[in-house]
């Protein structure tokens, strides 16, 4: 028979007498074993009742003990007054749950601890509301389930949640380190939500009671592409198309939709798979129903290249989707190829250097291709007199050549010291010559340039122009000339300054040097005023300007020889076209912008400007006429794809870029241009309209016409240039520019074989000139 103790004392031995006693002792050693884990069995057999718990939790009166709710959302503390942010894009209507994990845990140091008891904690929503449910979870956090089904928060209990170490004995439940549970997100529609999740506890005064909101965010998609440029290098025309892989990533979090693809620049050559969709290279797609890339995901896609010769190929296309901006890549292929620019290319010419002295100028070498590039030997040759040496230099040989990576860069400095001058047999000073030849590994191996030093014994100061940023520029940007390079023998100095300008484009009206032609750095250009309303003085007109600079010594002698500049203005946009105008009746037509003078004004029109609907009769916003009555709608003053001087600006191609958009950069009132109207990136397929509009003659056309010039510029290159008498309210329809091609054609659309082109309609008005009391006679 098993023996039962309490506190060491056999109940068999005790006296009939005392078995009241006894037993009531025996409760309350039953009583103290019920807590924690209840009465053991001990070595001999006999039940053991277990540890006493060391504090008494059931009255806590004058004890500083107290358990201490603490909330996180993974690591990260809940703060009740901060909702707590669901990312509903990363789901969609049906779509999986976002689940977002919560514990509860005691960080009440353990021996001032009580256990923390969860009493219910509930998801508290607007009525009909079901998108927000709370579940319980396990130590490991997974949902917990009762045949299948996931438990509600409402309907779990919870363990005793206690510090470490803290005495089992103590507890009143299972020990557990956290209450953990999950807040579920199930997406019903694309309406903002709002739930509070209360929390009621036991354990913690200060925290009885915890209310806490979680809100849902919808996000927004965005678009990455990788890579953003893709470079076939060399692929041979007729292998087996060259392959890349190409991924679209959605960094955002909204669903993102491709939804097509454009091709700013155009090339059949090329083509993009994505999604199981196929764009070849000279078409635009679009995408229907549109491919879809989850938050946080990529698609793999492929660039083919399947060239059919041998030249370099660029392509640009570009995602449309979505999300906002967009997503470009450009394409190159068969562009690896060995190129090497050599500045200057034809001729590097010391100009006077006094005997005996030494000019050392340099040969700048640059590789310009997408490879590397050898350079296998540099010799002067043809040096009869020995004036020419390199200087400072580790000159390539077949053996050692000078290896230049994609955009590097190698220089030869060349020196000349001239023995004395080299008279002729008439006693004119003639230069020293020699060559500088290099062989390289591009395309064209054998380059020469033309070394040329004279020797100067009369002393006289050398004058030296250094054009700033360059001897080419766009039009509209400042040129500044630096004279004070130049020298005088010593130990004399240059005092005196005299410019020339020898030449300049037709038409570039008003060029003149600032402040004066006197001074030994200057600006050449016209007073102009930037976007920002501060003045500027630039080259406005394209074209070859040619100046001249002499100078004079402290001793009164001139220079021997005038040093002469070219300065090419060029634009470097894809499309540019020029407007400028003589009035002979206007004798000062650069005398100010406030002065008056003949106003003709530049148009260039999308081919979306002939769709617009005819006007029946009266002119108005919403139609346009048909002035030339051809049966055609006019495309002049439109209000979108029309770019002029009202609308300077507009939004033509893609939303999400701005290559493809013109801008009117001048508009000349007071007599005679230039306008300048540019566009980077011109959309293809479509025809550009090139007219010129006489707005007003302002007095100045009463017995003359105005002859207004057009000139049409093709990546960099002049590719037509129009002349035409005009009268005031005369509407020139010059040409169409058809993109990519550049060919020009008639408005009736037939190619033109020479530059003349285009046709008059006389009195021509729109709803713009009305309202504006211009050309309404």
């Amino acid at each position: 028979m098993m023996q039962m103790r309490c506190n060491g004392r056999s109940a068999a031995s005790a006296a009939i007498a005392g078995a009241l006693v006894c037993l009531a002792a025996l409760a309350s050693c039953l009583s103290e074993g019920s807590s924690g884990t209840g009465a053991g069995t001990g070595p001999d057999g006999g039940a053991v009742v277990a540890k006493k718990c060391s504090f008494d939790k059931d009255n806590t009166t004058g004890l500083d003990r107290k358990a201490k709710l603490q909330l996180r959302q993974g690591l990260t503390a809940v703060n009740p007054t901060v909702p707590v942010v669901v990312n509903a894009a990363a789901t969609t209507i049906g779509g999986p749950p976002v689940d977002t994990a919560f514990q509860i845990s005691n960080e009440a140091q353990t021996s001032a601890a009580l256990e923390l008891l969860i009493g219910k904690i509930e998801v508290v929503a607007p009525a009909g509301e079901t998108a927000f449910s709370c579940l319980a979870a396990d130590k490991d956090g997974k949902i917990v389930k009762k045949n299948g089904v996931a438990v509600l928060c409402k309907d779990h209990t919870w363990g005793s949640i206690v510090p470490k170490d803290f005495e089992a004995a103590c507890t009143t439940r299972e020990a557990i380190d956290a209450a953990r549970f999950v807040i579920r997100f199930e997406k019903t529609d694309n309406l903002p939500k709002s739930v509070n999740v209360q929390i009621k506890s036991d354990g913690d005064p200060d925290q009885t009671f915890v209310q806490f909101a979680v809100q849902t965010k919808q996000g927004k998609p965005a678009i990455n592409v990788a890579p953003q440029f893709v470079d076939f290098a060399v692929v041979a025309p007729g292998a087996p198309p060259s392959v890349q892989a190409l991924a679209v990533q959605n960094t955002g979090e909204a669903m993102l939709e491709v939804t097509g693809i454009q091709w700013p620049l155009q090339d059949k050559t090329f083509a993009v798979k994505l999604g199981g969709k196929t764009a070849t290279g000279d078409k635009d797609v679009t995408f229907a129903p549109p491919i879809l890339i989850e938050p946080g995901k990529s698609l793999d896609g492929e660039v083919v290249f399947a060239p059919i010769d041998d030249k370099g190929r660029k392509a640009t296309l570009t995602l449309t989707s979505n999300a906002a901006g967009a997503a470009t890549v450009q394409l190159a292929g068969n562009l690896n190829v060995p190129c090497l620019l050599v500045k200057p290319e034809k001729a590097l010419d010391h100009g006077l250097v006094y005997v005996g002295t030494e000019s050392v100028k340099t040969v700048t070498l640059t590789n310009c291709g997408e490879g590397e590039v050898q350079i296998n030997s540099a010799k002067i040759a043809g040096d009869t007199a020995g004036v020419y040496a390199f200087k400072n230099a580790k000159l390539p040989t077949p053996d050692q050549p000078t290896v230049l990576a994609k955009n590097g860069k190698a220089t030869l400095d060349i020196a000349c010291t001239p023995p004395s001058e080299n008279k002729d047999s008439a006693g004119v000073n003639q230069p020293f010559t020699a060559k500088l030849d290099l062989v390289d590994s591009t395309a064209k191996p054998n380059k020469t340039i033309t070394l040329s030093c004279t020797g100067n014994a009369a002393k006289c100061p050398t004058p030296v122009i250094v054009p700033e940023p360059g001897e080419q520029i766009e039009p509209q940007m400042p040129l500044k000339l630096k004279g004070s390079a130049s020298y005088a023998a010593p130990p004399g100095k240059v005092v005196k300054y005299k410019w020339t300008l020898l030449d300049a484009p037709a038409g570039a009206v008003g060029v003149k040097f600032h402040p004066n032609d006197t001074s030994a750095d200057v600006q050449l250009g016209v007073p102009g005023t930037k976007p920002d309303g501060s003045p500027i003085v630039w080259l406005t007109v394209a074209g070859e300007y040619k100046v001249k600079l002499q100078v004079w010594d402290d001793s009164g002698t001139e220079s021997c020889a005038p040093a002469v500049l070219s300065v090419l203005v060029v634009p470097s946009v894809a499309f540019h076209v020029e407007l400028l105008w003589n009035t002979p009746e206007d004798t000062v037509q650069d005398d100010g912008p406030n002065a008056e003078g003949a106003d003709l004004d530049l148009h260039v029109v999308h081919s979306k400007a002939y769709q617009a609907q005819q006007c029946s009769a009266t002119v108005t916003k919403n139609c346009q006429p048909d002035l030339d009555k051809d049966g055609q709608t006019d495309p002049w003053f439109n209000g979108v794809y029309d770019v002029y001087w009202i609308n300077p600006a507009p939004k033509w191609g893609n939303a999400a870029l701005q290559t493809d958009d013109p801008s009117l950069d001048l508009d000349d009132t007071n007599g005679w241009g230039p306008e300048n109207m540019n566009l980077q990136l011109p959309e293809n397929g479509v025809d550009y309209g090139v007219g010129v509009h006489f707005w007003d003659a302002h007095g100045f056309n009463s017995s003359s016409p105005s002859t207004a010039t057009v000139r049409i510029y093709c990546m960099g290159a002049l590719k037509a240039k129009f002349d035409q008498p005009m009268n005031e309210c005369e509407m020139w329809w010059v040409t169409q520019v058809k993109w990519p091609s550049c060919d020009l054609a008639n408005f009736g659309g037939a190619n033109l074989k020479a530059p003349s082109a285009g046709k008059i309609v006389p009195k021509y008005w729109s709803l713009t000139s009305i309202t504006l009391k211009a050309c309404a006679k």
